[in-house]
């Protein structure tokens, strides 16, 4: 008795998995073949009598289907993935065959994989399969899944979170504050393009600056300042994740003198006759403890 497959006969190694079960009391012939393999015992079985006389059965066709393959661990991310980080999802499987077509989708559309910045990683035992995303933008947030001939075995969504933020400068005043004069408000952050409110008092400014596009200042530029222009100046960054704040306290400019001290008309002045001497300063002394003097070959000369 013997058994073909595909006409030829067994291999050493089926033959050392088939057990033949033949009774002479039982017309009936058991084959077993134990612990099938893929693509190696599929085909067409027949068995052949050979003695006392040649006798060959029907054919029976054998298809061996692939075990399904078995989750170990869902596709998932360790951790939580900022912009610019490197993403890495991952999943274990079981019983997953040799050399598989491998594809990595997100939405649904397959995904460039060019072994620089986006790789696909096996691990040796063909059983652990990696997706290693370098430098990744917010855009790449998705549905991430894993295609293994034809068939998804396993997704995740993932979501890719803005660098969170901080101050690489504080809140600071450029400029003197002093009225008339000109200042700027200028805070410098690590991300460009956040949307934001400056306020004045906790009241935001009916006159918003316009922001500068790819810049990471922030800037709020203040002209011809008045004493009420102080106050507590501050900068409200994506509703509040971020606020800084500074307090302006706008002063009265130094005094200067406009025009000299001089005699008018002339310095040449008539014995026993008035003279009036005059000068012109950058503003009135409007605080009456500001001391006025008049001095004479450096003394100081008193009013009557």
């Amino acid at each position: 008795v013997s058994l073909t497959l595909n006409g030829k006969s067994l291999s050493i190694d089926q033959t050392k998995r088939l057990k033949i079960d033949v009774n002479s009391t039982n017309p009936k012939i058991v084959f077993t073949l134990s612990n099938v393999k893929l693509n190696v015992d599929q085909g067409d079985y027949q068995l052949k009598i050979l003695e006392p006389q040649e006798l060959q059965s029907q054919k029976v066709n054998v298809i061996v289907r692939p075990k399904p393959i078995e989750i170990i661990q869902p596709l998932q991310c360790d951790k939580g993935v900022f912009e610019e980080d490197t993403l890495v999802i991952s999943t274990k499987l079981n019983n997953v065959p040799e050399n598989p077509t491998i594809v990595w989708l997100k939405d649904d559309k397959p995904i460039a994989i060019d072994n620089k910045r986006i790789r696909s990683i096996p691990s040796r035992d063909g059983q652990q399969f990696k997706l290693s995303i370098e430098n990744v933008r917010l855009d790449q947030s998705g549905s991430y899944a894993l295609k293994i001939n034809d068939d998804i075995i396993t997704q995740c969504d993932i979501k890719i979170q803005s660098i969170p933020l901080k101050t690489v400068t504080p809140l600071k005043i450029i400029g003197t504050a002093v009225v008339a004069g000109n200042i700027e408000l200028v805070i410098e952050l690590n991300r460009p393009n956040i949307p934001c409110v400056w306020l004045k008092n906790d009241i935001p400014l009916k006159n918003q600056p316009a922001p500068t596009k790819d810049q990471t200042k922030y800037r709020l530029k203040l002209s011809n300042l008045k004493l009420d222009d102080s106050g507590v100046y501050s900068i409200n960054f994506n509703d509040g994740e971020l606020v800084e704040q500074v307090n302006l306290n706008v002063a009265l400019p130094p005094f200067e003198f406009i025009q000299q001290l001089k005699c008018i008309p002339s310095d040449d002045i008539e014995e026993d006759s008035n003279v009036i001497m005059q000068c012109v300063l950058n503003r009135p002394i409007d605080d009456d403890n500001i001391p006025v003097a008049l001095l004479k070959n450096s003394k100081a000369l008193s009013a009557t």
